[in-house]
């Protein structure tokens, strides 16, 4: 006799789903919408900067509070800059949002011209997140959707992704700064365990498996989510009515090997060497990574090193600290 299911609405774990009660973020979620409701209620621009980890919840906030807001005369246009990091695209997309028929096929200036026309025709104000801001190859479209009376809200894992930016445009943008941070092991058990409560069969997860995925999602609940959903269909594979510490362990390793071979095709070979290195030591000194480095593939600038091992801590495959002198990474993957 087949075992009854254990994911019983595989929608709940898909990325693209919005929970009904985003928990642990009440006081960011009523600043954020205290920000944008001025600006819909009284016109007053206050442009927005989210940061933290990945996994802390912030596009999930804002998507739903888009929904929540967007109505006639308020637009609120979501943009990733993972795949659109490019000014023309960023304004066709605002463009297609009014009008998804419109021909994209010209200048900026007259893409821009055109949503300021349908701006005003329909008498809306209008707030524009971009999402991985940091991903922008030309970031002059913050200077000009801010010029132009647009509210912008900013999402980044990087703390200091506005730092490059031009003066002209760190005036004009001034963003108001609100940080995501981890959440708790805690948190995160009863962030999963609402998912669970939706996603998954009764009683079919035990409390020290919710336990055990929050202690090794390590704050992230991307990764707390995919892991209860990878548990799931472990122990679905395997006829088990529940799902126990040991489909947990084989979901974690099975998630942290696709995870490195991801991640691995993807970067620089030096890269990829940094990597391989700080995963073989799980923690190591800066000074005896960099040596080993050279002596494993080649003689690199320090600086160069240093850039290199900067994206992987930006990446959050790898993590720092101490001072720049006696600084050790270690494996967070």
């Amino acid at each position: 006799m087949e075992t009854e299911q254990i994911i019983i609405k595989p929608e709940v774990f898909e990325e693209s789903y919005l929970p009904e009660n985003i928990l642990f973020r009440e006081n960011e979620i009523k600043e954020i919408f205290s920000i944008l409701n001025a600006f819909k209620e009284r016109g007053i621009r206050t442009n927005i900067f989210i940061y933290g980890p990945p996994g802390t919840g912030k596009t999930t906030v804002i998507k739903r509070i888009f929904e929540e807001m967007s109505s006639k005369n308020f637009a609120c246009i979501y943009i990733n800059c993972w795949t659109c990091n490019k000014s023309h695209s960023i304004l066709s997309k605002i463009l297609g949002f009014f009008n998804p028929f419109a021909s994209f096929k010209r200048t900026e200036n007259e893409l821009l011209e055109d949503i300021l026309k349908q701006r005003e025709n329909k008498s809306c104000k209008v707030v524009v997140c971009l999402d991985e801001v940091d991903r922008l190859i030309d970031d002059s479209i913050l200077y000009t959707l801010s010029r132009n009376g647009f509210l912008l809200v900013l999402i980044s894992n990087d703390k200091f992704a506005l730092a490059k930016l031009d003066a002209r445009t760190k005036s004009s943008i001034m963003p108001m700064e609100i940080e995501f941070k981890e959440y708790s092991i805690e948190e995160l058990k009863e962030i999963i365990k609402s998912r669970a409560e939706i996603g998954l069969r009764p009683n079919s997860v035990k409390e020290t498996s919710l336990r055990m995925i929050a202690v090794a999602s390590k704050g992230d609940a991307r990764k707390a989510i995919s892991l209860l959903k990878t548990s799931a269909l472990i122990a679905e594979s395997f006829g088990k009515e529940a799902i126990d510490e040991e489909c947990v362990a084989k979901a974690v390793k099975k998630l942290k090997d696709a995870k490195y071979e991801e991640i691995i095709q993807n970067l620089k070979k030096e890269e990829a060497v940094l990597l391989e290195i700080i995963k073989e030591h799980r923690e190591i000194e800066s000074k005896a990574l960099y040596q080993e480095f050279c002596k494993r593939y080649k003689q690199i600038p320090e600086r160069t090193f240093r850039w290199h091992i900067k994206k992987l801590v930006e990446m959050n495959v790898v993590k720092a600290k101490g001072e720049v002198r006696w600084r050790k990474y270690s494996y967070n993957l």
